[in-house]
């Protein structure tokens, strides 16, 4: 009875090393994984944070053409009103 409470001890403790042994492979694989994914998420964010500043850098440089473009829209409807007024004037002087 005392040999075979000794085996059935023996049995648990081989199977306690194996699971350990399994747990510990599993985890260190887990790890692994988890910070391949760490990684690669911090190099997806980099790529977003420079993708945004290029955009952000791109939308500035619009906005700045568009204001230039209405501002030379006013100047030219200005120039506009102001050959009409003298046509205006030059047709009524001629009739």
């Amino acid at each position: 009875n005392e040999g075979i409470l000794r085996r059935a001890i023996e049995t648990l403790k081989q199977d306690f090393e194996t699971s350990d042994s399994r747990y510990e492979s599993l985890k260190g694989h887990a790890d692994s994984k988890m910070l391949k994914a760490s990684q690669e998420m911090e190099q997806a964010r980099i790529v977003y944070d420079s993708e945004i500043a290029m955009l952000k850098s791109q939308l500035g440089r619009q906005e700045m053409q568009m204001r230039t473009l209405e501002q030379a829209l006013e100047i030219k409807n200005k120039e506009n009103e102001d050959l009409i007024l003298f046509s205006e004037e030059l047709i009524a002087k001629l009739s």
